[in-house]
């Protein structure tokens, strides 16, 4: 699987790119789903790993468009909607950021 970060422009594929991240991906060779990707319905698209409450959902439900599998979460359970992308990000912010051994006031 091929994913990038920036803008991606591609007129024979699919391109995907995620709200949470910003990563990117050509989805015009696989399925969302193989690719570990999901939407919301209200048009959120995010990597669905690492989220307990959309993996078990899709572990109970399946969607059938044209032969591909497509998943449209809930909102109530969209990282995006119910905020906790941004908790998400904070969190490997910071974690980065430790990593790293940088504080918050070497930033400013």
């Amino acid at each position: 699987m091929k994913r990038r970060t920036g803008f991606v422009s591609n007129s024979s594929s699919s391109s995907f790119v995620c709200d949470i991240s910003g990563e990117t991906t050509d989805a015009g060779y696989d399925s969302y789903s193989e690719l570990g990707i999901c939407t919301c319905k209200k048009g959120h698209n995010f990597f669905f790993e690492g989220y307990p409450k959309v993996e078990a959902w899709l572990t109970d439900v399946e969607n059938d468009q044209d032969g591909e599998q497509y998943y449209e979460v809930p909102e109530d359970i969209c990282p995006v909607c119910n905020g906790e992308a941004k908790v998400d990000i904070v969190r490997r912010l910071k974690t980065e950021m430790s990593r790293l051994n940088i504080a918050v006031k070497d930033l400013e």
